[in-house]
């Protein structure tokens, strides 16, 4: 989303149902994650691009990105998977952590 929520593609015009994996921000130092699961018939179809900005603006996100979706769009929280991933998910060396940190 740009700063008028409006939905910038840059590039991408997709329209499929997919798994998604969102991250946003309401205000500074105030941010949401979001997964959507998707692929599996009778729990969820998941969400097109312009479904998941309608969902952000939604939420009330002023900014939003739409990280990899797919079976890779997986949620943990206190080492708990809080999400039903597509086919079980994926191995990805790839995330997003948010902890304390005391230096």
């Amino acid at each position: 989303l740009d700063e008028k929520g409006n939905l910038r593609l840059d590039g991408y015009q997709r329209v499929n149902h997919d798994p998604r994996t969102l991250i946003g921000m309401v205000e500074p130092g105030h941010y949401m994650f979001v997964v959507i699961d998707g692929r599996q018939t009778g729990y969820s179809t998941g969400l097109t691009y312009r479904e998941c900005a309608d969902l952000c603006w939604e939420l009330g996100m002023k900014a939003a990105y739409n990280l990899d979706g797919g079976q890779t769009s997986q949620m943990t929280f206190m080492g708990q998977l809080v999400n039903q991933p597509y086919k079980n998910g994926r191995s990805t060396s790839d995330m997003i952590i948010i902890a304390d940190w005391d230096a």
